[in-house]
């Protein structure tokens, strides 16, 4: 059974203005993210990589430096 603590909600959208839908999991409302990590990759709302990227990048320096 899904779990409405562990739900992520995420509005693919490129409009500057748009009105945010109420969405619930079993009557618990579940928020709006601008960023979330699935399978590994995070993923925004605009579906573009530069977050995932920075992150794997900042992520990978470190890794390096501690070596």
């Amino acid at each position: 059974m899904p779990s409405p603590e562990k739900a992520e909600a995420l509005l693919f959208t490129c409009r500057l203005k748009y009105k945010i839908p109420d969405l619930s999991i079993f009557g618990e409302p579940t928020q709006l993210k601008t960023l979330v990590k699935y399978l590994g990759i995070y993923i925004d709302r605009k579906l573009t990589w530069s977050k995932h990227v920075e992150i794997e990048t900042e992520k990978a320096i470190k890794t390096l430096w501690v070596c």
